[in-house]
């Protein structure tokens, strides 16, 4: 089959499809723009056959309040909101979506302002009540989101007991056990510690 280029994208979990599993406008839109960008050859994406767990345990009609506004946060107001419940996303900075992919965060921030989620952005989370969380703005003002529900999504640390427990082999380590990252930072780190391993200096990546 020829190429235009020996470029190709491989396929990636987009996590846009539609919430029943079919094609989305965004999902198709995603991969039109790298069409455009020259892109010899495209992969497209896995298919999900079985939900997992969580997309098959649904409510309705609560109040969700979310505390962290990554992808993981925002991503889960989307799903929560969906289903007819009020959502407010709690997060320590003023900058949303930081740190996702640019056509992938306009896409989830137009489908939270779609279904009322409410960004509530320079807050400190103090304490957690039966009826909501108490936050604590740059000003030191204080207030309570009312809330049925509370969902911890503030992101995650690297556990280092296994590096140590094998400090004596000199290992190298990549990926999220240096730092939770994106996908890629793995990749350039494994690439990078086997080439080390193939030219004998077993060093620690990252």
């Amino acid at each position: 089959m020829p190429l235009k280029n020996r470029l190709i994208m491989a396929p990636i979990a987009s996590n846009l499809a539609a919430e029943d599993g079919t094609v989305s406008e965004e999902l198709l839109f995603h991969y039109a723009e790298r069409a455009r960008g020259g892109v010899g050859l495209i992969i497209v994406e896995n298919v999900c056959i079985t939900y997992p767990l969580p997309r098959q345990m649904r409510c309705t009609g609560q109040r969700f309040a979310i505390i962290g506004g990554g992808m993981l946060g925002l991503e889960t107001a989307k799903y929560l909101a969906a289903q007819g419940n009020s959502v407010a996303v709690l997060k320590r900075y003023q900058t949303i979506g930081r740190g996702i992919e640019p056509l992938y965060c306009n896409c989830l921030l137009r489908e939270l302002e779609e279904h009322g989620v409410e960004i509530v952005a320079r807050v400190e989370v103090e304490a957690i009540h039966a009826d909501g969380v108490l936050v604590r703005d740059d000003a030191g003002g204080k207030r309570v989101v009312p809330a049925d529900q509370v969902v911890l999504a503030r992101g995650a640390k690297p556990s280092s007991e296994l590096e140590q427990a094998v400090q004596d082999l000199d290992p190298i380590v990549v990926g999220d056990a240096v730092q939770p990252r994106k996908i890629v930072h793995a990749i350039a780190e494994g690439y990078l510690a086997a080439r080390a391993i193939g030219r004998g200096q077993g060093r620690k990546e990252g």
